[in-house]
């Protein structure tokens, strides 16, 4: 019980400072990013007004998004994979085992 404590312990401690030196990564390639595209349009539009120029992304914004969105994401296809139908461009698809069985389309 001890000993499964421990590995538990430093298991969870290391997923721990891998998601920090994760996230930390992924700020920092944010920041670079955004830096390099605003030097980019600097150089391709020159006589651009001030406002365009300096315009920058919010690095909080973008990360928190970006969190977000792997959050929902495994939901969203466990529901599209456990759903008999999926609509698209208004366009009802039915599943039957793992193939497009019918089609409906919209009445124009």
């Amino acid at each position: 019980s001890l000993h499964f404590h421990s590995v538990l312990t430093r298991t969870t401690t290391a997923a721990t400072w891998l998601f920090a030196a994760s996230t930390l990564g992924s700020w920092i390639a944010i920041w670079y990013v955004d830096r390099e595209v605003g030097n980019l349009f600097r150089v391709l539009s020159p006589n651009a007004c001030r406002e365009v120029l300096d315009c920058r992304v919010s690095v909080l914004m973008l990360w928190l998004g970006w969190t977000l969105e792997n959050a929902i994401l495994p939901i969203c296809t466990l529901y599209c994979y456990m759903c008999d139908h999926i609509m698209w461009g208004g366009i009802t698809y039915h599943k039957k085992n793992g193939r497009v069985d019918r089609i409906i389309h919209p009445k124009a």
